[in-house]
Order: C-alpha cells, then structure tokens, then sequence
C-alpha cells in the first residue's frame, strides 16, 4: 500500500487532479496471442476527465482507445484519529459525549481535511442530530 500511495504522490504531482498509467509500457505481442494491460488510475479530484490509451506497434498504423472516467465523491473528509470520530458507519459521526441539560455551551472541534489539488472553500454546514 505504501508503493501505491508513493506512485499516487508523484503522478499527481502535476495538480492535474487525474493521472493514468500502463504496465507493461513495452511488450512483445505473439501471432495470436493477447497481452494483457494493467490501467492504473490516480485521481485526488472529481470530474469526468476524456483520455486517449495510444498503441505504437512497428509496421502498424497507430491505435487509440479513447479512455473516459468519472470520479465521484468528495476530497473534503474528517481526520482520522480524532477524539469522538467515528468513521466506521455510513456517516461519520462526531460523538460529543454525555451533556447535563442547561450547563450552556459545550464546544468540540474537529479537523478537515482537503486531498483535492486545490483550495475548498468550505460553508454552509449542515448538522444531523441522529437518535438512538
């Protein structure tokens, strides 16, 4: 998983917010026989994103395989490790403990964090009071 998130790093490097990647880059391909082509995607941005999979083989005219992709989802999630998070439901949940009623304010921060390659500008929160 480390080498994963160490390829993810450098080809996102370009703030491009998606890269795609093929191994083998280069291969021999026998009289009829296939090769198979690993397609790696590595995205930290949503969108659709349209790309071209090109294939040079010597004598040949070129093939393009045109890729299409949409990533969904948001870059915007709650630190992990955090005093009262829970991520492990369908939504995570910020846990604020026992309050004795009328005490007054009770504050609890939490942390955000952003992997997308540019600013959120973050507004308009909403908060569910789920019930047991």
């Amino acid at each position: 998983m480390k080498q994963l998130e160490k390829n993810s790093n450098l080809y996102l490097s370009s703030n491009k917010g998606i890269a795609l990647t093929c191994e083998p880059t280069l291969s021999s391909l026998p009289a009829n026989k296939s090769v198979e082509i690993k397609v790696t995607l590595y995205n930290d941005i949503c969108g659709l994103f349209n790309d071209n999979l090109v294939i040079n083989i010597d004598g040949l005219p070129q093939t393009v395989i045109p890729i299409r992709v949409k990533v969904t989802g948001s870059p915007i999630m709650l630190a992990a490790n955090q005093v009262g998070i829970n991520l492990s439901g369908e939504y995570p949940t910020i846990n604020i403990g026992t309050v004795v009623r009328g005490v007054g304010p009770i504050v609890k921060n939490f942390n955000l964090i952003n992997n997308g390659p540019s600013e959120a500008e973050i507004g308009n929160y909403s908060i569910f009071i789920f019930r047991d």
